[in-house]
């Protein structure tokens, strides 16, 4: 049987305002989850837009995307393809 390898991001590039954009929404989504579950008066609304948030902070602290220039990430996917 095959190993499985593991599952890998490439970020090629992003500037300090993708970031901040990337952040912003992020944030947004589950502050409007949130906050439209409270003018529904929705406990259970309310709950995905913290899960939702919850599972976005977690997934960005994983710390399992890789930040590569565009030169080593096309390095990196001739590599996988060898």
């Amino acid at each position: 049987m095959s190993e499985k390898q593991p599952t890998q991001f490439i970020v090629i590039t992003e500037s300090v305002f993708q970031s901040w954009a990337r952040d912003a929404s992020t944030l947004a989504l589950f502050v409007s989850l949130i906050g439209i579950g409270i003018a529904l008066d929705s406990p259970a609304m309310q709950w995905v837009g913290a899960l939702v948030g919850f599972i976005t902070i977690t997934a960005r602290a994983s710390g399992k995307a890789k930040k590569l220039t565009k030169e080593q990430a096309l390095r990196f996917i001739q590599d996988l393809d060898a």
